[in-house]
């Protein structure tokens, strides 16, 4: 994918995407999740960051980033309007 004027351009239709985003519409939050299992903790993930974000849980895309510690691991929250906005 790459940047043109105010949208992005698919390079590789095929592929995984990665997309470049603006750091302030993306919310870094650094969870204690105490679950050895990552379906688990995947499942866990909305009831540990609900109480730290401003946004109700259902309107936000969470994604499970680096174990930062033992059994703490950094979450990114994206609001789910601000990601079609990327995408339209």
């Amino acid at each position: 994918w790459t940047l043109g004027g105010e949208g992005l351009i698919a390079a590789d239709h095929d592929g995984p995407a990665t997309v470049l985003v603006p750091t302030e519409a993306v919310r870094l939050i650094a969870v204690d999740l105490p679950i050895a299992n990552r379906a688990k903790r995947l499942a866990a993930l909305p009831f540990a960051v609900e109480d730290l974000i401003a946004e109700p849980i259902e309107s936000v895309h969470l994604a499970l980033g680096a174990e930062l510690a033992p059994r703490r691991f950094l979450v990114a929250a994206v609001s789910h309007a601000m990601m079609a906005q990327w995408l339209a």
